[in-house]
């Protein structure tokens, strides 16, 4: 037991700086992540069955396409927008975490053994892992130069896919990979991190009662056709 604190206070000693700047901005993703999930809960916890021609569109689709604001009402977000601010913060603190986990994870594995990039060198790792980590900060930049005003729907989805085509950029020019490889990564990587975060998170937040999870997934699944509906006719 202390062979293992030793070695974890040595690992932090040695990587101090970087675990500061990893600690940066995943505080910075915990706000913005909070900021846009409260701003989408109340836009479409607020948005009316009969708004507008989208919705008149919308008749000519199947019924599990067509909106219905009382499904935002079952979702995990509306539960979790009824806890206190330190339970929520809590919770977005480990949906990030995770998520910037399994896509830190899910990126280094595809790239170092699917395409067997960086077999010639002990540092390929590591050279993954501060592009990303790299690329990430592409996200701050914008709040941190108060050039932006991040606190809505439309600017936060514009940082977003910047930073998406920054990492991109990034891993194409560090790892010389054609961009169709990298695309296919990331796509693939996106989706799986997609699939597991918030159903990881809905076990825990459901106390693995099964009843509870298999309802909480079904008003996602819900509300994801119900957006993507709405996509349809934009």
């Amino acid at each position: 037991m202390q062979a293992l604190i030793f070695n974890i206070k040595n690992w932090f000693c040695k990587y101090d700086r970087l675990n500061r700047l990893w600690l940066l901005l995943i505080s910075f993703e915990i706000y913005l992540t909070w900021v846009t999930e409260e701003s989408k809960y109340i836009y479409y916890l607020n948005r009316h069955d009969n708004d507008g021609k989208l919705i008149v569109l919308s008749k000519n689709l199947p019924e599990s396409f067509q909106w219905n604001s009382s499904i935002m009402r079952n979702t995990i977000t509306s539960k979790v927008f009824t806890w206190s601010p330190p339970v929520q913060y809590l919770y977005f603190a480990s949906y990030c975490i995770l998520d910037i986990c399994l896509f830190h994870t899910f990126i280094r594995h595809f790239i170092l053994k699917k395409l067997h990039w960086g077999r010639d060198s002990v540092y390929s790792k590591d050279i993954i892992s501060y592009t990303i980590l790299l690329s990430y900060g592409a996200k701050i930049f914008p709040i941190l130069m108060l050039i932006w005003p991040y606190d809505t729907l439309i600017s936060m989805s514009i940082i977003k896919w910047v930073a998406n085509f920054y990492i991109i950029e990034s891993l194409k020019i560090v790892t010389k990979l054609s961009y169709w490889n990298i695309i296919k990564i990331f796509v693939l990587v996106s989706l799986l991190r997609y699939c597991s975060v918030k159903p990881i998170l809905i076990f825990f937040v459901a106390k693995f009662n099964f009843p509870k999870i298999k309802n909480l997934i079904c008003q996602e699944f819900m509300l994801l056709l119900q957006k993507s509906g709405t996509y349809l006719l934009l």
